[in-house]
């Protein structure tokens, strides 16, 4: 195999070199499903840019049922919304409940729309934009607004948004900057666009913690994304104002456990060295861009 590659140019640098940085079984579904065979995922050589060298799935592959159990377990709507309710506190938390009241938000890649659910009795006006369009009629009976990135509607919702918001959907698309584009194009005035994606820059990712690299790649997931490249397809985007930094989302143990057993054990147990040293510990690798999760938030000029 070639040393370098020869692919699509990267959305972040334009460059089109990139070298293989890995090949072998990766996530397909739920925890403990792999490929049967090696996948390749290649770095740009420029801005270290990550993608698999070979996209696994087709955007018609994430509108249907069979996916949602793949890769959730069930294709339950209650189910589903669920599993995603314990993410948004966090989500609330950051972005904070002033930016909120009142508002006029458009969540981008909504889902089953759970981000939408938890902020409906603070905003005016909520908007989803989702592909799957057999989740349409549940978020309209539930009171939201649905379109999809095709919709005619979309035109006129430009510049009309105090908030716009984009969790764990970037690293799916086939073009990852037109996403930004797009969201950004919402973005009214005075408004913000808040985004966030894994960390391939991640505390376990950079500690080489057994087995991870084969968790933290996956067939859903065709980019990887840093701090440092997350900045500058923003800036790429034509965001301004945009303050990237990380979340971590697990303590301790399940840094410990990932490093001795080789897999996930999430906060379900008792923080072995107490809460205070969990805080110390979170609070410092995201100091460090080394959390989870990346996150942009971005302000549009008045003007």
């Amino acid at each position: 195999m070639d040393k370098t590659q020869k692919l699509s140019p990267c959305p972040v640098c334009d460059d089109n070199s990139w070298k293989i940085v890995f090949n072998g079984k990766i996530r397909d579904g739920m925890f403990g499903q792999f490929t049967s065979g090696p996948s390749v995922v290649v770095e740009c050589t420029l801005c270290t840019l990550q993608r698999l060298k070979e996209f696994a799935l087709d955007p018609d592959d994430y509108v249907n049922d069979e996916y949602r159990l793949k890769y959730n377990g069930t294709v339950n709507d209650i189910d589903l919304l669920t599993i995603h309710d314990d993410e948004q506190a966090s989500r609330i938390t950051l972005i904070g409940t002033k930016n909120l009241r009142g508002a006029v938000v458009i969540d981008i890649g909504c889902g089953h729309g759970a981000f939408l659910d938890s902020i409906a009795g603070l905003a005016t006006r909520t908007i989803g934009v989702e592909p799957f369009t057999a989740l349409h009629a549940s978020l309209n009976r539930r009171g939201h607004e649905v379109f999809t990135a095709l919709d005619p509607e979309i035109n006129h919702l430009k510049n009309s948004a105090d908030l716009v918001t984009s969790f764990g959907v970037i690293e799916h698309l086939e073009d990852p900057l037109a996403h930004l584009i797009l969201g950004w194009s919402l973005v009214k005035p005075g408004g913000k666009l808040v985004l966030q994606t894994d960390n391939l820059d991640e505390i376990l990712f950079r500690t080489q913690a057994l087995n991870f690299r084969e968790f933290f790649y996956r067939t859903a997931h065709n980019w990887y994304f840093t701090p440092s490249t997350t900045e500058q397809i923003a800036t790429r985007a034509g965001i301004e104002n945009s303050v990237v930094t990380t979340v971590h989302e697990f303590g301790f143990s399940n840094f410990l456990n990932w490093h001795k057993d080789g897999k996930p054990t999430g906060n379900q147990h008792i923080p072995p060295l107490g809460t205070d040293f969990e805080s110390v510990f979170k609070s410092s690798i995201e100091r460090c861009g080394r959390g989870s999760l990346i996150t942009l938030v971005a302000t549009k000029d008045e003007s």
